[in-house]
């Protein structure tokens, strides 16, 4: 996130943002067995905004430098 940010890839709200969107990956991988239905309903429905913000990051890269999408897949 640090070097996205540097580079210029991401703003600082969104490297922040996507900080939290791996540290909440993290608790999925490492204690899913805490993790509620309920809880994933509510991040799933309600906080979906995080993910589009990440997602515009990433297309606007690809907007601002389409040499280097690999074309090859």
């Amino acid at each position: 996130m640090i070097r996205l940010q540097a580079q210029g890839v991401l703003s600082e709200n969104e490297a922040a943002t996507l900080h939290l969107l791996a540290g909440y990956r993290n608790r999925l991988v490492y204690f899913y067995h805490e993790v509620s239905a309920e809880e994933l309903y509510q991040v799933y429905s309600q906080q979906l905004g995080d993910i589009e913000v990440m997602q515009n990051a990433y297309r606007r890269r690809l907007k601002e430098y389409p040499e280097k999408l690999d074309q090859t897949l």
